[in-house]
């Protein structure tokens, strides 16, 4: 079920974007102790791939992603697997074609039509792709986007910040994210984005 609303408040490094044909290595930091990584490597033609592995007391999620960015930097395509917080297995995936939204998961499956830019919110994503979804709405205007079963997602920034960066001083907007998600009830972990972030509750990447 993606029917509940939620809201909670994460902090995005002030980019444009991510950068073309990259590779970024991330630090999960807990408590202020490492506690796991994220590799996410992104092409030229939009595809992005990332492998997130961290532990907290003991639990953690291990997700391997890759998806594809298209118009208005909406993901249009998505496979995830591995590995919940608490050992479930992650098996989920997502495509846009020819105006329609097909996705399947262990636990659902749909078909729906679309508008473009429609979003998808897996059951357990990556930090990449929540910061994917945040960067997207942040091109919209008034910061909303139609996401999967007729609900709207938004994004409000809410405050600016700065902090000491190995290459300098990185500048930071807190954003609040307002809509849909299949983990209601709480933040959740891990939604945050894949840049250099820390929400308020949770881990934070570096």
């Amino acid at each position: 079920m993606r029917r509940p609303l939620h809201a909670c408040l994460l902090w995005l490094l002030l980019a444009s974007g991510p950068a073309a044909a990259a590779e970024r290595d991330f630090v999960v930091v807990i408590h202020q102790q490492a506690a796991g990584q994220m590799k996410v490597t992104s092409a030229d033609d939009g595809h992005v791939s990332t492998d997130l592995s961290y532990r907290d007391n003991g639990r953690g999620p291990d997700i391997r992603e890759r998806f594809v960015i298209g118009a208005l930097g909406a993901p249009v395509e998505y496979q995830g697997e591995g590995r919940a917080t608490f050992g479930a297995e992650i098996r989920e995936a997502f495509k846009v074609e020819a105006g329609r939204l097909r996705w399947t998961s262990r636990v659902d499956r749909g078909d729906e039509a679309v508008e473009p830019g429609t979003l998808f919110l897996p059951i357990e994503g990556t930090f990449a792709y929540s910061g994917e979804v945040v960067r997207s709405l942040l091109r919209r205007p008034g910061g909303r986007a139609p996401v999967v079963g007729g609900h709207q997602l938004s994004v409000e920034q809410v405050a600016y910040a700065s902090v000491d960066g190995p290459d300098g001083v990185v500048a930071l907007v807190l954003v609040a994210l307002t809509g849909p998600t299949p983990r209601p009830g709480t933040c959740g972990t891990p939604t945050m984005t894949s840049t250099a972030c820390s929400p308020s509750p949770g881990p934070a990447s570096r």
